[in-house]
């Protein structure tokens, strides 16, 4: 359904525009409107609806968030910048604004908002206010009803138009977000204004000021004119943000008519329109049930499509993940014979296994190579003070290399095992098990992770080869041949629901009824 928005602003006679707007397209073809009204008097209320705007319009942006959520995130964001915004610049302590945000899309409306500012539909000339009053006036009025106070007094109450919540950086006493989508209608206008409207008495006026225009920038602009021509001393700030729903219509004819006449129109809107209404309501709903039962079991086809879209996503995403950690094994090898060979040079030994050490290694292979160079720092240190040990500390050495080596060759875990009892130094022996038992669970962590990795990979291809058969099997319309080969499967059952609601569609009509005849 088509929208077309128009928006205007008028200062009034104020020293500065506290108002701010903001409107737009979101990816998913939603419209997007938003309206804030800066708190007069306080520091920075220009700069609070402006940010808030801004902040609250880029949260509606979000695809990846439902609209309930994207409509408490304007809020919440909004909240949080004008935080940040005081937390930053001290001298604009107190400010805060009001907020309404509104989302239309497939014919439906969904709204958030903080503060007094309005959300109104206008609709085969009625008027109706959606979203709530966060100033003092609703609770005066309901000190009214119980008789607490008299309408003049309410009236005249300094309070009266004092803010109950507001968006200021803290806790948020009250806000008011649609919890079911409103349906819209071709031909309805919503409004999305300041209080500065407000000076328009009566709701009649503001609904005669929009819908007399036949586009949403001059139901904007003359909404505008309307709060001019009233003439209010110190008119606040006026903002509207006008959307029709179907987009431009032709303009309303506006006739001067005398008493009977305006009366016949108002008995014929009063009295025939809901009656037409009514009608057009109950044969819109019939039409509706109508197709609910169809739409619902595709609905569930869908929904298995997607669920299995999304398993393939995660299995995906898993091969990758091992495939990974498989290719982590080759450069580890080379680790290890980079190690061998170090070991193996009688030169700067220590020295070239610390030039092995880097950011890319893994924690594990940084504590092997700190070990070793342990090690062969203690082998040194027996060498200078046990001189008479230097044939044992050179077999010692040499079953160290002859280890790494094996740790770098395909050498069986028996072969490993014999190396590490050819070393007569029991620390040296122990410290090398250690190594080997280290290698040994990567090695088998490697394995199976290479295992792991081909199992997912021949599950995507076989689960892919039937959502492949099942796309042919559906445009050749042979899905019975596709549940007989894969009976057990989770494709299988959408063929199944596929079937059904094809027989549901097009169901098979007995020639003789057809012909009008009967059976019998």
């Amino acid at each position: 359904m088509k929208v077309s928005v128009g928006t205007a602003q008028w200062i009034g006679e104020r020293e500065r525009q506290e108002d701010s707007l903001a409107y737009g397209v979101g990816p998913d073809g939603r419209y997007l409107l938003v309206l804030t009204d800066g708190m007069g008097g306080h520091a920075g209320g220009d700069i609070a609806s402006r940010l808030t705007s801004s902040v609250a319009l880029e949260a509606m942006f979000d695809p990846y968030n439902t609209i309930p959520e994207a409509l408490s995130n304007a809020i919440s964001r909004s909240n949080s910048a004008i935080s940040d915004h005081v937390e930053s610049s001290p001298e604009c302590d107190g400010m805060g604004t009001t907020l309404v945000c509104a989302v239309v899309e497939n014919g439906k409306l969904w709204w958030s908002s903080v503060g007094d500012s309005h959300l109104y539909l206008l609709r085969s000339g009625d008027v109706k206010k959606l979203n709530a009053d966060h100033s003092m006036m609703p609770v005066l009025q309901k000190m009214v009803s119980e008789g607490e106070i008299t309408t003049e007094q309410a009236a005249a109450d300094p309070k009266r138009n004092a803010l109950r919540s507001a968006v200021m950086g803290g806790e948020i006493p009250l806000i008011d977000i649609s919890k079911q989508p409103f349906d819209l209608r071709k031909g309805d206008t919503i409004v999305l204004c300041s209080d500065g409207v407000d000076s328009i008495d009566n709701l009649s006026s503001l609904e005669a000021a929009v819908t007399s225009q036949n586009n949403a920038q001059n139901a904007a602009n003359n909404l505008i004119e309307a709060v001019k021509a009233v003439g209010r001393p110190r008119q606040d700030n006026t903002s509207v943000v006008v959307a029709q729903i179907g987009g431009e219509r032709a303009p309303i004819q506006v006739e001067a008519q005398n008493e009977g006449k305006s009366n016949t129109r108002d008995v014929v809107r009063r009295l025939v329109l809901p009656g037409v209404t009514l009608a057009l309501s109950v044969t819109t709903l019939w039409l509706a049930v109508s197709s609910w039962r169809a739409d619902s079991a595709l609905q569930k086809s869908r929904d298995k499509v997607e669920e299995m879209i999304t398993k393939n996503s995660a299995l995906t995403e898993q091969l990758e993940i091992t495939k990974q950690a498989v290719n982590q094994v080759g450069p580890a090898q080379i680790r290890f014979d980079a190690i061998a060979i170090a070991i193996t040079d009688n030169d700067n030994v220590s020295e070239k296994l610390t030039l092995l050490i880097d950011d890319d290694l893994p924690e594990q292979g940084v504590r092997i190579i700190n070990f070793m160079i342990d090690i062969l720092s203690k082998n040194h240190s027996l060498l200078a003070e046990l001189s008479d040990n230097n044939i044992q500390t050179g077999k010692n050495k040499q079953a160290l290399a002859s280890l790494v080596e094996a740790l770098s060759s395909d050498n069986a875990p028996a072969a490993r095992l014999d190396l590490i009892l050819s070393i007569e130094d029991e620390l040296v022996q122990s410290q090398a098990r250690v190594i080997i038992d280290n290698f040994q669970n990567a090695e088998g962590q490697a394995r199976d992770a290479l295992q792991a990795s081909n199992a997912m990979g021949r599950e995507i291809v076989e689960s892919t080869d039937r959502l492949t058969a099942l796309t042919e099997a559906i445009t050749k319309d042979d899905l019975a041949k596709f549940i007989e080969l894969y009976p057990d499967t989770a494709e299988a059952e959408i063929a199944r629901l596929i079937s059904e609601l094809l027989v549901k569609q097009h169901p098979i009509i007995d020639p003789a009824t057809a012909n009008g005849q009967s059976k019998n």
